[in-house]
């Protein structure tokens, strides 16, 4: 992943409706559907943040899939990575040949499939993001994936923070 892909990834703030901290196995969580949602230019919120990881290390590397099924897993979104997948000719081809509206389109479709949940508490969430944000300043620059591993932990703890709001 370049530096240009990671500044255009837009972030999945999602905090699905309903739920325990872990979520169950849930159809559509698998690894070509995490491939097909990030070539759409979307990651979990509950996952490493890639891009701090870029500015600490300098360089990015291979990441393993497991973070975005288990994120997809907590997260409860198997749904809308289904759909994901169900686009993955046009968000896996190369950059040259997709239609900037259509991948919009295609994020919109499949975001939608995702409920909004209760209202919940800003302030609660703010300090669950403090909280990420300092974790986020402990993780390593020694690595990409000591980076990315301490990364992952803070995202899911984020998310189980925030979940309880």
């Amino acid at each position: 992943m370049n530096r240009g892909v990671l500044s255009s990834i837009v972030v999945l703030l999602v905090l699905a409706g309903c739920g325990g901290d872990e979520g169950g196995s849930q159809s559509g969580c698998t690894e070509a559907a995490c491939d097909a949602m990030v070539g759409c230019g979307v990651s979990m919120a509950s996952g490493p943040d890639f891009h701090a990881c870029f500015q600490k290390v300098g360089k990015t590397g291979p990441v393993p899939p497991s973070y975005c099924t288990r994120s997809c897993n907590q997260q409860e979104v198997g749904q809308m990575l289904a759909c994901f997948d169900s686009h993955a000719d046009v968000c896996l081809a190369p950059a040259k040949d997709r239609d900037f509206n259509e991948v919009s389109a295609i994020r919109e479709e499949c975001m939608s499939k995702v409920g909004r949940g209760p209202a919940r508490d800003f302030s609660c969430e703010d300090a669950c993001s403090a909280t990420r944000a300092s974790c986020e300043s402990a993780c390593s620059a020694s690595s990409w994936e000591s980076c990315i591993d301490c990364s992952a932990e803070c995202g899911s703890r984020w998310f189980s923070c925030a979940k309880r709001c």
